[in-house]
């Protein structure tokens, strides 16, 4: 791998980032910070020499998530940004009790409309809800699955994320 041309944008923490390309040609990049109350999303319309952050709402809106994120784009151009909450860590770390952080929920947004505007969705609220992440199969049914140390659990739609089922779980542990 030559890199060509490496550009930097730093604004704000964005660990564990995911990045995909809208059919537009735009490419839209999400990364967690605890530190946030909501998912984090940025755009660029120049193949990444300039970027954007996307406005996904805010908490009481539904835009809830400040750990674990995929991200990804139907070929219709539906943006699906999925997101985790996870114990916020407090200011004064000094008395606080590690061993009681723990993923929280899981929350799915959808926008239809380029990023403009969002739609979103618990997905699960159990405790220790992780590591999530979202894709499509050829015919277009979206999936979700995470897990929470007791199984692989599911969810998927089949009206490109208006609407979310729970199914089976995948597996028990």
């Amino acid at each position: 791998l030559i890199i060509v041309n490496k550009i930097d944008h730093l604004s704000t923490l964005a660990r564990e980032p995911m990045v995909a390309e809208h059919p537009n040609g735009s490419l839209f990049v999400t990364g967690y910070m605890n530190g946030s109350d909501s998912p984090q999303l940025w755009e660029s319309r120049d193949y990444g020499k300039t970027w954007q952050s996307v406005d996904v709402g805010t908490p009481d809106e539904g835009a809830q998530g400040n750990s674990d994120v995929d991200l990804y784009i139907d070929s219709l151009g539906n943006i699906f940004l999925l997101s985790m909450s996870y114990t916020k860590l407090p200011e004064d770390i000094s008395n606080f009790d590690f061993a009681t952080m723990k993923g929280e929920q899981i929350t799915i947004g959808v926008s239809r409309d380029e990023g403009k505007s969002w739609d979103w969705e618990v997905i699960s609220q159990r405790d220790y809800d992780d590591r999530p992440w979202i894709t499509a199969s050829s015919n277009g049914d979206m999936h979700i699955i995470w897990n929470d140390g007791k199984g692989v659990h599911y969810a998927s739609s089949k009206d490109a994320g208006k609407s979310w089922q729970r199914q089976p779980d995948v597996h028990s542990k």
